[in-house]
């Protein structure tokens, strides 16, 4: 297809077979801009196959969509590897409603130091930690490109000490 730019592909019921069609699809389109699954079961190894095509194989997508689709940290991790892939493309990446640990969300923000396109990453009600956000946050400040991160409504949320001693940190060490 050489029009299609906006795919909304949401509850659906898409799952890893389904999402490996998908990518394999997204490795020739050279078109599409926007892509969202969410609410579809694409679980971890459906996850990892986007990961691995946005890494290696396609720079067109720009926003990615991925909310309340079972990606675990497995995923998680390999979506950080995409970023620091040599193609990626990436504006903004939707993975809200997840459940990966503190270690490979951090690993995403991480990532950024060798992505210089992902403006926005959505990491609410990923059930993370008061410090694993704490640290996120911490990392995304020091991050040039990232505009917008959104933490909301995860395990407890950081409290505000902690988060002002992060951002304090972040001062101090610019």
């Amino acid at each position: 297809n050489t029009c299609l730019t906006n795919l909304v592909l949401d509850t659906n019921n898409i799952s890893a077979p389904g999402a490996t069609s998908l990518s394999q699809a997204l490795e020739r389109n050279k078109t599409l801009g926007s892509l969202s699954l969410q609410g579809n079961p694409l679980g971890s190894d459906g996850g990892c196959e986007f990961a691995r095509v946005l890494g290696e194989h396609n720079s067109t997508l720009q926003k990615l969509n991925m909310g309340s689709t079972d990606l675990d940290p497995r995923a998680f991790e390999a979506m950080a590897k995409a970023l620091r892939g040599p193609v990626c493309g990436l504006r903004l990446l939707g993975l809200s409603r997840n459940k990966p640990d503190d270690r490979s969300a951090l690993q995403l923000i991480h990532a950024l130091s060798r992505n210089a396109n992902l403006e926005e990453l959505e990491l609410a009600k990923c059930g993370l930690t008061a410090e694993g956000v704490a640290q996120i946050v911490q990392a995304a400040m020091s991050s040039s490109r990232l505009k917008r991160l959104d933490t909301l409504h995860n395990q407890g949320g950081a409290s505000p000490q902690l988060m002002a001693e992060r951002l304090a940190d972040v001062t101090r060490n610019r």
